[in-house]
């Protein structure tokens, strides 16, 4: 007997309780694996990453899938669905399993005439990669954050024995000196753990350099003239009272806040799928164009997990144009 690749999953009934945080299609390795009830196989097609949309979640629906089975007898259409899976998005997530941890970080000091230093932690590992205290100790003598960025974590792809994926992780530090002090040296973070393994870097003019933790800084810091913090707090000042007369918070759509758009880190039928869903539960969406997107949609199910396998398509140039439009 054969069996060709599941048809298209609908994500709508997901996208109504989750946000989808990335999506990563197995389209290198099909093989099933062993499962531990005797005389079964599985094999992972998709590893999808969400967020509940609030504490009030309390399931994951219901995903179904049809089956195309081709043997001696004919043709044959097996719909296999998931069962509910019962969560609870009001407590704090478990910590998810992770290995081999490897983590880099880049000091940017371009900017020191500036009192500004820059600290981009690169973090990948088998599983999720779990939240920068797990596995940093992130102490800088000196110096105080101004400015935290987590990009959070993104599934890379399937790992080579696919019973897990791997994942990778970014942050930004913006720090400036502590008031007063004019340090000569940065101190990056350490590893928290044992199995973690670190790599420190620094830039030199445009190239990139391997450094110890610990590094001397190309110059010194010049501590903040007063004057020049009485500028910044009129300035803020100004910027308050230009939002609060010129801005219009009751614009916003009530219950939840507007979904940033942008294109898929690894463009598959999935992920294009998930990106016109979002751009299609817009508002003010036309209806000419909510004609033409449910049209390129049902084209992208039709080509890649329907039959018509001879119209080719260019998800990239699709994403492309209905981010241009929905912005």
């Amino acid at each position: 007997m054969a069996t060709s690749r599941p048809q298209a999953t609908p994500i709508a009934a997901i996208q109504e309780h989750f946000e989808i945080l990335s999506v990563t299609f197995n389209s290198e390795h099909m093989e099933s694996l062993p499962d531990d009830a005797p005389g079964w196989r599985r094999t992972p097609y998709c590893y999808l990453l969400l967020q509940a949309r609030g504490p009030q979640v309390d399931r994951i629906p219901t995903v179904q899938m049809d089956f195309d089975f081709l043997d001696t007898s004919g043709f044959a259409v097996l719909p296999i669905g998931s069962s509910p899976v019962a969560i609870d998005a009001s407590a704090a997530a478990a910590q998810r399993p992770f290995d081999d941890v490897e983590v880099t970080q880049l000091l940017d000091e371009r900017r020191i005439d500036e009192g500004k230093v820059t600290l981009e932690i690169k973090a990948k590992a088998k599983g999720l990669v779990p939240d920068l205290e797990t596995i940093l100790d992130l102490e800088t003598p000196g110096f105080v954050v101004d400015q935290r960025d987590d990009q959070g974590a993104a599934v890379v792809r399937f790992s080579d024995e696919m019973d897990t994926v791997e994942s990778a992780r970014l942050w930004l530090r913006s720090m400036q000196p502590e008031s007063g002090r004019r340090p000569g040296r940065f101190r990056c973070g350490r590893p928290a753990r044992d199995d973690v393994t670190a790599v420190f870097q620094r830039y030199d003019d445009a190239d990139l350099e391997t450094v110890s933790a610990e590094v001397a800084l190309a110059g010194a810091l010049r501590a903040r003239d007063p004057f020049w913090i009485w500028i910044a707090i009129g300035a803020a000042a100004v910027l308050y009272f230009v939002w609060l007369f010129f801005t219009r918070p009751g614009r916003r759509a009530s219950g939840h806040a507007r979904e940033e758009l942008r294109m898929p880190t690894k463009v598959t039928p999935f992920s294009v799928l998930a990106l016109l869903q979002q751009i299609a539960h817009r508002p003010e969406l036309a209806p000419a164009h909510r004609v033409e997107l449910e049209a390129d949609m049902r084209r992208i199910e039709a080509r890649h997990f329907g039959r018509d396998h001879d119209a080719a398509l260019d998800l990239e140039r699709i994403a492309t144009d209905w981010l241009r439009r929905a912005g």
